[in-house]
């Protein structure tokens, strides 16, 4: 047998080692259910199991250009050498991927700028910096932009980028992101390999609007809350050398 690594085939270039768990991932669950994944996926995979030879089997879109060299698949940025309606176009479809980052960057460490002290009882040693990934400068955007309609859209993706969700303007994204993410209560969930799981916490807090809750439903969190507080301490003090978690 010879050695020599195997090499992709150009169109086929998403399939190397560095990505073969996600693709045997999404392979399995295709199997399972073939509509549990993008119909690109399903594309691939249908012709992929109907025999199709390396290179056959993905075809892509004209506008990735893909099996060709970087220099010739970049897509000039010159507006002269190109339609209006296309350049307007790649720079919405810029913004989404700008966002869709962003939105990211909170989920990931937005914790990380919460109020975790709000009343200053324990004087909290927490740093006040802001991580670069969660200033808008760091995606290009600036005080101009805030005025723009994004359309968030996703796939398999539930919260912000939930199929229903209607255009919204970046200054009410970014408002919304701290309301979330940057106020008094921190989320830290990005760490959860299932997919199924992040969604469902995403479903739940990156609603288009803040909870609002009436009078009987805060007393109702707020007994719940101090009873979880009053029995961890009941455990503490009860079974104090066991190893507990929570």
């Amino acid at each position: 047998l010879s050695s020599k690594p195997s090499t992709a085939h150009p169109l086929e270039s998403f399939l190397t080692g560095t990505s073969s768990v996600y693709v045997e991932d999404m392979y399995n669950a295709w199997k399972k259910d073939p509509a549990s994944v993008h119909v690109s996926w399903q594309s691939f995979f249908s012709s992929m199991e109907a025999g199709a030879p390396p290179g056959a089997a993905f075809t892509p879109p004209p506008s990735i250009r893909a099996g060709q060299s970087l220099a010739a698949a970049a897509v000039s940025s010159e507006p002269a050498h190109r339609p209006h309606e296309l350049a307007r176009g790649e720079g919405e479809e810029r913004d989404i991927l700008k966002v869709m980052q962003l939105v990211h960057a909170y989920e990931s460490r937005g914790h990380n700028i919460c109020d975790l002290d709000p009343l200053g009882i324990y004087e909290a040693d927490l740093a006040n910096d802001t991580p670069i990934d969660l200033e808008i400068s760091n995606y290009g955007f600036t005080e101009a932009d805030m005025e723009k309609e994004i359309q968030l859209t996703g796939i398999a993706t539930k919260g912000f980028f939930a199929e229903d969700r209607a255009r919204m303007k970046l200054k009410d994204i970014i408002a919304r992101l701290r309301q979330v993410y940057a106020s008094t209560i921190g989320f830290e969930f990005m760490h959860i390999w299932d997919h199924e799981q992040v969604n469902w916490i995403r479903d739940k807090i990156e609603t288009v609007d803040a909870a609002k809750f009436t009078r009987e439903e805060r007393l109702r969190i707020l007994d719940r809350l101090a009873w979880s507080d009053h029995f961890e301490a009941f455990l503490a003090s009860k079974y104090s050398t066991v190893k507990r978690f929570g």
